[in-house]
């Protein structure tokens, strides 16, 4: 299944989740998601409950994500991790960069 990307902006939350495969078919989504962190203190919350595969695109999509956050002064979490995808991001030492939860 082809990735899709979906936001959805609660007052100071901003949620964005991953369904199907995380890779750089959804380059231009996620980008356009990162795109809406605009105010500072923001707590980004990337849902990763329906994702399925991800790859070194989408592990670059993650890092670009976090120097949007420090430019905003904002908060990431990473929720909802399968087992698989969980694999990956803990061979790539991203529980150094995020909480993942």
């Amino acid at each position: 299944m082809d990735g899709v990307v979906t936001v959805t902006l609660s007052g100071r939350e901003l949620k964005i989740s991953i369904r199907g495969r995380f890779n750089f078919d959804t380059y231009s989504q996620f980008h356009e998601a990162c795109g809406r962190i605009s105010s500072k203190n923001l707590r980004v919350i990337v849902d990763l409950s329906d994702t399925e595969y991800i790859d070194s695109a989408g592990l670059g999509m993650l890092i670009f994500l976090r120097s949007q956050i420090d430019i905003h002064e904002s908060y990431i979490e990473i929720v909802n991790v399968a087992p698989d995808v969980r694999k990956v991001l803990e061979n790539s030492n991203f529980q150094r960069l995020f909480k993942i939860s």
